[in-house]
């Protein structure tokens, strides 16, 4: 089929059969030139052997580096490895719900020149319905899971990039390391004068591993606080914003028995905010511009009402299971 036209890329660590199954869904990919690259993340020695074990002989580029590069960091060196056009990344805990997933994803961002990615719609596995812990979309659009629609996200059980725009912004931030990496690398897209589009017709099945994921009481909340703040900061968020969102932070950590890693992310968000300025002079291009503003004000904040408001329901609310 020649070139390929998408890379299709996996980061893996563990959990070998759902890493397998994965793999397949991809390979089975029709209609497209692809290449899939999966990135193994010092899985264990009986996990990496299943692994190795179902990609020998297939057209598979797997890679070992034997340690934890993060999930903006492995995306960012699967994706330097490759060279198509069009870049779709997928959880190793999920599948392509159709062997025509990535032509179809193809096709769309060709023939829309102005969306530098797209997000898929992600089902629960095992019923079907949507995956409510991957709607990353505001509330107030809940009710158009079925429907296309602009806006500031994707999700990073199933995506697809546009490359030469991935490329010009400098792909993800590695600072992050997990949790926020798609919202930071949507806001340099945006601020290019880009849009991003949820596009339902594009599903991916995710088995939602709990036992495996990181959880909340594990060190989830501490990166999830840590790159919100560091983001605000980054993107010029006014102090005061930002403050009332420290402020809810530590109300949510306490609510929930994870207050040492509310404030200890708070406290590390002002450290990574000083690196990433001592080490980019020039770090007020990260700044969106007026287009970029007015596009998230229309598909983001404007539907997630008002500061007050917003408080109260994404800060001062459970942590979902």
């Amino acid at each position: 089929m020649g070139d390929a036209v998408a890379d299709i890329i996996i980061l893996s660590f563990n959990r070998a059969q759902e890493t397998v199954a994965a793999i397949e869904s991809a390979l089975e990919q029709e209609g497209v030139a692809k290449k899939v690259w999966v990135l193994d993340q010092n899985s264990d020695a009986r996990n990496l052997a299943i692994i190795e074990a179902f990609c020998a002989g297939k057209d598979v580029h797997l890679e070992k580096v034997g340690r934890n590069l993060g999930v903006a960091g492995g995306r960012n060196y699967l994706s330097h490895l490759g060279r198509a056009p069009y870049i779709v990344s997928l959880d190793n805990d999920a599948v392509l719900a159709d062997k025509r997933v990535v032509q179809r994803a193809v096709e769309y961002l060709q023939q829309n020149q102005t969306l530098a990615a797209i997000s898929f719609q992600i089902l629960n596995y095992t019923t079907g319905e949507i995956d409510e812990l991957s709607w990353v979309h505001p509330k107030g659009v809940r009710h158009r899971w079925n429907d296309e629609f602009d806006t500031v996200k994707f999700v990073g059980a199933g995506h697809a990039l546009v490359r030469k725009y991935f490329e010009a912004v400098g792909g993800y931030d590695d600072r992050l390391f997990f949790c926020w990496e798609e919202l930071d690398l949507a806001y340099r897209l945006i601020n290019l004068g880009l849009k991003i589009r949820y596009v339902p017709s594009l599903k991916v099945l995710h088995k939602v591993s709990p036992e495996l994921r990181v959880r909340w009481q594990g060190g989830r909340f501490y990166y999830h606080v840590r790159n919100r703040l560091y983001l605000h900061a980054k993107y010029g968020t006014p102090a005061l914003e930002t403050a009332v969102f420290a402020l809810g932070y530590i109300m949510k950590g306490a609510y929930n028995g994870v207050l040492r890693q509310a404030i200890r992310g708070i406290w590390d968000s002002v450290e990574m905010t000083t690196h990433f300025r001592r080490e980019t002079p020039d770090w007020r291009r990260y700044l969106p511009n007026a287009v970029a503003r007015g596009y998230i004000a229309e598909h983001d904040i404007k539907l997630r009402g008002s500061l007050v408001n917003r408080v109260r329901k994404e800060l001062l609310a459970r942590l979902p299971n």
